[in-house]
């Protein structure tokens, strides 16, 4: 009986996970450049984690695509021009928010007219996302329980590790507001006594002004 609890107890899991990947999983989307345009899409990567993407750019006219990612510093992880159609791999070797932008350049003997565009596919992932386990099973040569497993164990760990990530964000950006709080107190204590100095300056002065003039 507590053979089957446990078993039934586990299927309930998986399925709650599966579930989860379904939920979070996001397809590709399309969108269309207008020449002489760009546009960035903006993707939160935790540190060490896998990121993979694809893209494909539709036909247009004397328009050519160029493709750059940034990391979270603004330094150039990859760039390439006149992309057609690929894929990307990187490991995001610094935590924050990567850019992923298009850019759409003219031909130098082209002639701009409105209506121009290119329509694009792009599909980014990260983290587990990026893992093939339906390869991994034919490499391992795994049950489809033991991938069912091992992708749990995958999911665990990346939640794990986007946990510590946002919560050492967290306290960095703590640190940060208590530290601009700190900063703001003394400037307001340092302004009173400026303000207080200047204020008991301005009576002297006017005090001694009006002794000299001997109106007081």
């Amino acid at each position: 009986m507590a053979g089957q609890t446990t078993t039934s107890s586990s299927i309930v899991l998986i399925a709650a996970v599966l579930l989860l990947i379904c939920i979070l999983r996001v397809d590709a989307f399309q969108f269309d450049l207008k020449a002489r345009d760009y546009v960035c899409f903006r993707e939160e990567i935790v540190t060490t984690f896998d990121v993979y993407g694809e893209y494909e750019v539709g036909a247009g006219y004397s328009q050519k695509i160029d493709f750059k990612v940034t990391d979270p510093r603004g330094n150039i992880v990859l760039e390439r021009k006149n992309i057609k159609k690929g894929d990307l791999s990187f490991v995001a070797k610094e935590g924050g928010e990567y850019s992923f932008c298009f850019y759409n350049r003219m031909s130098s003997k082209a002639t701009y007219h409105d209506g121009m565009r290119r329509r694009i596919t792009f599909d980014i992932l990260t983290g587990t996302d990026t893992f093939d386990y339906e390869q991994l099973a034919r490499k391992e040569h795994l049950k489809p329980i033991e991938v069912n497993l091992r992708m749990m164990e995958d999911i665990v760990h990346s939640i794990y590790a986007e946990y510590v990530y946002f919560r050492e964000r967290e306290g960095a950006m703590r640190y940060t507001t208590e530290t601009i709080n700190q900063r703001i107190t003394y400037m307001g204590i340092f302004f009173f006594i400026f303000m207080a100095g200047f204020a008991f300056g301005q009576i002297y002065y006017l005090r001694s002004y009006f002794i000299k003039k001997k109106l007081i």
